[in-house]
């Protein structure tokens, strides 16, 4: 069998795989913004396979070229979304409660105008490769860090069993595979070169393998602990029966009387160790009975709540800001004061002036 023609198998394989496993995400919750972007990445997965058989084309037999016409240019700009869409998917999934930082999307927007308009209105010439291929490459593998970075950053805080195992696939399967892609194929093997069409070869192979252990896991009958992070920002109601109240009674006794929030070092093993029960019993404590899906949460609003308290006592307006902060558990006032006005809408400052004007 010609190696061209297995090639050409395997991709179909890879394009039929992505595109039912974006359907098959879609169909799930087709309201949900997290489903549409990852629909939408497998969706531009599937054009980079199908441009690039018009791209390698000095390379592949006429037999097996396939010629996109006229949707060339809206697949091209599809496909070179893909890490700023999985840079927004990390953040809406990994980073709760917070917005995304306004310059990487205004740098989303510029590398995204680079891929297509720009080429068409500026040319192709050499002098221009730095802006038109340089620029938005590197503005990718800077999306794609950013993705990885808040998918591991959380990863021993996050409370919910089902994202957790989410993580290990855009850290394993998505993430690694498209920082080797942009690295390889766009920054540092030369355009038309037989070490690039190799290269893609290689990546190809794996894509569709990968791809299809995607599908294979998006349709076993657990599935649906890797799709309800991505179908519902709500907490799931967990298969298994609900926590024992021993566990609660003995968690709250640790946090109510004896106040371990005050320890800045304490994690989620430490906190298990002090109420004596399994690291995942902890979680599942926390996270159903409690209704908390990241550990800080917790933490914050523990210490924010005693810190009002203190600012509040008119016995202790005496007392510094900052030494209010370290008594709670933080270890700078940077931290503190963001944790303030994230859970009250102003600063420690503020809510102390303005107890002290209605008392």
């Amino acid at each position: 069998m010609p190696l061209h023609l297995v090639f050409f198998a395997v991709e179909t394989i890879g394009l039929f795989a992505v595109v039912l496993l974006g359907s098959r995400l879609i169909v799930s919750a087709p309201a949900r913004r997290n489903v549409q972007l990852a629909a939408l990445i497998c969706l531009n997965a599937a054009c980079a396979r199908l441009l690039a058989r018009q791209e390698y084309s000095y390379f592949i037999p006429a037999a097996y070229d396939i010629d996109v016409g006229v949707l060339a240019s809206p697949m091209n700009f599809l496909r070179n979304m893909t890490p700023g869409l999985f840079m927004v998917l990390c953040h809406s999934l990994f980073r709760e409660g917070q917005r995304l930082p306004r310059w990487l999307l205004g740098a989303f927007v510029v590398q995204c105008l680079l891929e297509e308009p720009a080429p068409l209105l500026l040319g192709a010439k050499a002098a221009q490769y730095d802006l038109l291929k340089v620029v938005p490459a590197t503005l990718q593998l800077l999306f794609v860090g950013f993705g990885l970075y808040w998918t591991l950053s959380g990863w021993r805080v996050d409370l919910v069993e089902d994202r957790r195992k989410l993580r290990k696939i855009f850290i394993a399967i998505v993430g690694t595979f498209v920082f080797a892609m942009i690295l390889g194929e766009r920054l540092l093997i030369p355009w038309q070169s037989a070490a690039l069409f190799d290269m893609h070869i290689t990546l190809s192979v794996i894509g569709a393998l990968l791809s299809t252990v995607m599908l294979w896991i998006m349709f076993r009958p657990n599935a649906a602990a890797y799709l309800d992070p991505l179908r519902s920002e709500t907490v799931r109601v967990a298969l298994e029966p609900p926590p024992d109240d021993s566990d609660l009674e003995a968690l709250q006794r640790v946090l109510d009387v004896e106040r371990v929030y005050h320890d800045s070092e304490l994690t989620v093993a430490s906190l298990a160790a002090r109420v004596a029960i399994p690291e995942y019993r902890l979680r599942r404590v926390i996270h159903e009975r409690l209704q908390y899906r990241n550990f800080n949460a917790l933490l914050h609003r523990y210490r924010i709540d005693e810190a009002c308290a203190l600012l509040a006592d008119p016995e202790r307006r005496h007392l510094p800001i900052l030494t209010i902060a370290l008594s709670v558990g933080y270890n700078s006032i940077n931290p503190f004061n963001r944790a303030f006005r994230e859970l009250k809408g102003m600063t420690p400052s503020e809510f102390r002036a303005r107890v002290r004007a209605d008392s």
